[in-house]
């Protein structure tokens, strides 16, 4: 994919790979009479005032759970980030799997600049009624736009990982004169380098999610002048989640249920 591909491929591009993590899960899971859950995924999210930012959950139930059926409205119970939209859709899973999954996407443009942390979704319902649903730590982090210069692709390295403990990094700069100084990619981990930091690499991550999701943010120098950036999506871990991360999951749902 180019430098800053089109809006539509990164969404498109975000869906399918959350479909398809959300199918390798799904057919490791037995059933159970558990009320329904979403996968435990703390993330980190940086972005400029009012990018678009495209975040996607999965949200795994038995026959019996309705709780993405009806909905008339998504938000963050805080009402710091606002949801402009969101897109609720089943996942068509094989025979013989003993769940069914929805997909829940929001569309986020955030207003203003700053720190700001979610823990859950506030479901509103078309009769009225509202449920706080827990979906882990999410931490936005919206800072300064990028300005339109084109000194580094972030869309080179993989789009997800094997291990939620670390993150994996490759980009490439387009200007000789341009280095990577700075790189965030959880809220109190980042490298800083005046002389610039190796364009690939791995940052060991902190937290006990089975799923982690980051938007990488980055600062790019050139000929004395700092640039931010952000970087695209990446879950880690997601792919290997196994039967102890759907667990925790659903234990994770259940200690804070109601969204607390």
């Amino acid at each position: 994919m180019g430098i800053f591909g089109g809006t539509k491929r990164i969404c498109a591009a975000v869906c399918l790979l959350a479909a398809c993590i959300a199918i390798v899960l799904l057919v490791r899971l037995r059933a159970t009479d558990a009320t329904g859950f979403f996968i435990w995924q703390e993330g980190y999210i940086a972005c400029g005032q009012g990018d678009m930012v495209v975040l996607p959950f999965t949200y795994y139930y038995t026959g019996t759970d309705r709780a993405l059926e009806g909905v008339d409205a998504v938000s963050f119970p805080d009402g710091a980030v606002a949801v402009e939209s969101f897109q609720i859709s089943r996942m068509e899973l094989g025979r013989g799997v003993p769940y069914r999954a929805f997909l829940l996407t929001l569309t986020l443009r955030p207003a203003e600049r700053g720190s700001f942390t979610e823990r859950a979704l506030a479901i509103r319902y078309q009769d009225g009624s509202t449920k706080n649903l827990p979906i882990g730590s999410q931490v936005f982090d919206v800072g300064q736009p990028e300005d339109g210069r084109r000194l580094v692709d972030v869309y080179r390295g993989p789009a997800a990982s094997t291990d939620p403990m670390g993150f994996v990094y490759d980009y490439a700069v387009s200007d000789p004169s341009a280095k990577l100084t700075a790189l965030k990619v959880w809220p109190d981990i980042s490298l800083q380098s005046a002389a610039g930091l190796p364009l690939a690499g791995a940052v060991a991550l902190e937290g006990g999610a089975p799923v982690k999701y980051i938007q990488a943010k980055l600062a790019v120098s050139c000929n004395g002048v700092q640039y931010p950036y952000y970087g695209k999506g990446y879950w880690c871990g997601a792919l290997s989640l196994d039967a102890d991360g759907i667990r925790r999951s659903r234990d994770y749902a259940a200690q804070h249920a109601g969204g607390a």
